[in-house]
């Protein structure tokens, strides 16, 4: 059985930088997934923007159908947002990171990959 790595980021006015963010993830999480068989899925969480933020969500949604995308009904902040995600989530892992890219995807396969192999695992 595979086992699922699920990425959660919250997003407060970050439309002009989602599309950059989501491509550099993809691209990461692809490259893992062919070593190590690790599926994913990626959960943004839009908490309550007030720029294109969501319309941006939405549209990389349409392209890229391992993303789903949550809408908080007003800016509850970041722990609410985080919460949202974790409760969306449906991976085996969880990893949390910043969608203004301040967190490098390119740290995830030292964390995805020593899971993938069973190092850190319950089991």
């Amino acid at each position: 059985m595979e086992s699922t790595l699920s990425v959660i980021a919250p997003a407060y006015c970050e439309g002009a930088c989602l599309g950059a963010f989501v491509t550099d993830l993809i691209a990461v999480l692809d490259q893992l997934r062919a070593e190590t068989r690790l599926g994913y899925e990626i959960i943004l969480v839009d908490d309550g923007s007030t720029d294109d933020t969501w319309a941006a969500m939405r549209a990389l949604a349409q392209r890229y159908p391992r993303l789903r995308c949550l809408r908080l009904s007003r800016n509850f902040g970041k722990d609410a947002a985080l919460s949202a995600g974790l409760e969306a989530a449906r991976g085996d892992v969880v990893i949390t990171m910043d969608s203004d890219m301040q967190h490098p995807a390119t740290l995830i396969p030292q964390i995805g990959g020593a899971l993938a192999y069973g190092h850190g695992g319950r089991h």
